[in-house]
């Protein structure tokens, strides 16, 4: 029995490393990203790979990130005391019609209440947004917003690799 769980073990710890390797070889050709911490870094690589957005979708998506972080600097304040808001990233169907919002708050403890009092607070949201967007779009979007997840990721990836880094460097024979 204890054969077939070293042999396991074995082979979950070769299974860390090639993950290891192919982040590694990813972030090779990306020299500028060398100072975010390496599982950050791996999931933007993996976002920006698979996304097919439009130029329009990205400029419009820019836009409403910009907007919405000055709102919620301004007024943040009043949806959620003592909580820093951040927009992480935006997303927007190809008819602009919805936007996919992700959320990241600092300085709270429970993310879901929050997530809930942000969406209660939508609609006067969405409003501040089209008052400060109207020239430059025809429609204003509906706002969905999302808990985005990166910190925790992040976090997981990094004990990955502490994990690998700890354990003895063991010569395998076979």
């Amino acid at each position: 029995m204890s054969g077939k769980l070293i042999c396991t073990q074995k082979q979950e710890k070769r299974e860390e490393i090639k993950e290891f390797v192919v982040i590694c070889q990813k972030l090779r050709g990306y020299p500028a990203l060398g100072f975010l911490p390496l599982a950050f870094t791996l999931k933007r690589l993996s976002a920006n790979e698979n996304t097919m957005e439009s130029k329009r979708q990205q400029k419009f998506a820019g836009v409403i990130q910009q907007d919405l972080a000055a709102i919620f600097q301004r007024e943040g304040m009043n949806y959620l005391p003592n909580t820093l808001i951040t927009i992480t990233k935006v997303r927007v169907t190809p008819d602009l019609a919805i936007a996919r919002i992700f959320l990241s708050f600092f300085n709270n403890t429970n993310t879901q209440q929050a997530l809930q009092t942000i969406k209660l607070h939508a609609n006067e949201i969405r409003y501040k947004l089209g008052a400060r967007i109207k020239d430059q779009v025809r429609i204003i979007p509906q706002l969905e917003f999302f808990v985005d997840d990166t910190s925790e990721y992040v976090e997981r990836m990094d004990k990955i690799f502490d994990k690998i880094s700890k354990e003895d460097r063991q010569p395998e024979t076979e």
